[in-house]
């Protein structure tokens, strides 16, 4: 309603650069606003949430699973230590310098390190792994493809070559509409950029609304989590693609959103002047970050089923 739209950090942009450039056009960000820069972390939650349901669709666990990570920026990079925690195999990353290689595993501790003090030359430096083509990182024989770098880096003839059995990332719009159908037609689960990759904007609201960190993290993993195995269980019942279904019901709820947006109810209104209040820290944030996670909960409903979907 206020015309206004304010982005968050994305691609190498800090909080610090989002409330220079909305404070140059003359858009307030709020005290309260662009609190952290966790948003990568927050993605590759989502990711990882994503990864572990496609997983268990083709009878395959985390732990000891191999994956290749397109990226090695935020999100790749806090998707790789997840996975390496989680007893995941890494076994290839790229950034924009090039893609390195090691079947029996890469050591993420040291590459993230390394990434920390070198950025995208980290690749260069780690001298412990194969040095490999770009394109050949998202030919490996994988469990797990994440795309978390550029869109449009899976086309239809890079498709065609894809050997992974399951893709999840953060990357926005990583494949084409025409690839996801030839995976599709492979065998290949993938799930959808806007629902793996979901994770900066959901945590970033609940930052904003001072939620408990590990509280954020756990709601990311585990409930979107849950979210995601529903949606995958909904498209393999229904015999629809998973991006079918998610841009239904992604659809529809823009639409319920727009409706409530218009013609607000009481409740609607109370909530639009608790926001303003607290971007201006006039409310406790004890109070909000305890009220906010029961309103995101019932925001996030699982998949409708049957002919609802």
């Amino acid at each position: 309603r206020s015309r206004t739209y304010q982005p968050d950090t994305d691609m190498g942009t800090s909080a610090d650069d989002i409330r220079h450039m909305l404070a140059t056009v003359g858009a307030e960000a709020g005290a309260a606003g662009f609190r952290t820069d966790r948003s990568g972390h927050y993605t590759a939650l989502t990711a990882l949430a994503g990864a572990r349901e496609a997983l268990a669709r083709r009878s395959r666990s985390i732990d000891g699973a191999t994956a290749a990570i397109e990226g090695f920026g935020a999100v790749g990079g806090s998707l790789a230590r997840l996975l390496h925690s989680a007893g995941a195999r890494v076994v290839a990353v790229s950034t924009s310098a090039g893609a390195i290689h090691d079947e029996r595993g890469l050591d993420i501790p040291t590459l993230s390190g390394l990434a920390d003090r070198a950025g995208s030359r980290a690749i260069e430096e780690f001298r412990e792994a194969e040095r490999i083509d770009h394109a050949d990182l998202l030919r490996l024989p994988v469990d797990l493809l994440a795309p978390c770098a550029r869109a449009s880096s899976i086309r239809e003839d890079v498709a065609a070559g894809v050997r992974a059995r399951t893709i999840s990332g953060g990357a926005n719009a990583p494949l084409t509409v025409g690839a996801e159908d030839v995976l599709a037609g492979r065998g290949v689960l993938v799930v959808p950029d806007f629902v793996a990759g979901c994770g900066g904007v959901i945590g970033g609201t609940m930052a904003f609304a001072a939620v408990d960190e590990r509280r954020i993290e756990r709601f990311l993993l585990d409930r979107w989590g849950d979210w995601i195995g529903r949606l995958l269980d909904r498209s393999e019942q229904a015999g629809v693609a998973p991006r079918e279904l998610a841009a239904r019901i992604a659809r529809a709820r823009f639409e319920e959103v727009r409706r409530r947006s218009e013609s607000p109810d009481p409740r609607r209104r109370l909530l639009d002047v608790g926001v303003k209040l607290h971007r201006r820290r006039f409310l406790p944030r004890r109070l909000v970050g305890a009220l906010a996670p029961r309103w995101i909960e019932r925001s996030i409903a699982p998949p409708p089923a049957g002919d609802d979907a």
